[in-house]
């Protein structure tokens, strides 16, 4: 038996929760909602116009990439309290071979997979992240990269069509799942300024 939120950074002395809850998930889907959008627009408006708005649109999916990095660091630290016997490694590794080439499609069902098992884990309540809706995400976002274009005159621009397609499902359905983690983390952590000893222990 242990309580969810013990033996985390921003526990004090007393035993009181100070710890900061994860990113809300609106914050982290605000720039790729506006790295759609911008390219959305560059595809129609054409020229010197469609270059800047194409850069502004990089820009901010480097910036949804950098939030979502952070959201789910700080998931990562909440479930270092799981005893669930499955993989569970430190934020840094976990956030850190995501991106490692080639090994960081792996990872990336162990970066989220995982977490949402431990996570699953650590609840007593019924707000738990879908398993199966965080394994489809992956395996979208995955098979766009293992798809290869086919060669032909009308094939390759059907193929990239079809590739462009697969990636977006796959970070659309993330970016839903973001709102179950969430959800869960508050399930877990209880309302800001919560004390740990007011919280229902996790058998």
């Amino acid at each position: 038996m242990f309580y969810a939120c013990d033996n985390l950074p921003g526990i004090d002395e007393r035993g009181k929760s100070v710890k900061k809850r994860p990113l809300h998930p609106t914050i982290v889907l605000a720039p790729m909602a506006t790295a759609f959008f911008l390219g959305g627009v560059a595809g129609v408006v054409g020229g010197f116009s469609a270059l800047l708005l194409l850069f502004l649109g990089v820009l901010a999916g480097v910036g949804w990439l950098a939030l979502q990095t952070i959201f789910l660091y700080q998931l990562w630290v909440l479930a270092q309290a799981s005893d669930l016997k499955i993989k569970k490694p430190t934020p840094g590794k976990a956030i850190g071979f995501w991106f490692i080439p080639f090994f960081g499609l792996y990872w990336t069902f162990i970066l989220w997979m995982n977490l949402a098992k431990h996570m699953n884990h650590m609840t007593s309540g019924c707000k738990k992240v879908p398993v199966k809706l965080v394994i489809i995400g992956c395996g979208l976002f995955i098979a766009s990269v293992f798809v290869s274009p086919n060669q032909g005159p009308y094939m390759d621009v059907l193929a990239g069509f079809f590739v462009d397609l697969l990636s977006i499902a796959g970070v659309v359905v993330l970016l839903i799942c973001n709102f179950y983690f969430y959800e869960t983390a508050a399930d877990i952590c209880g309302p800001p300024g919560t004390s740990t000893s007011g919280k229902k222990p996790v058998t």
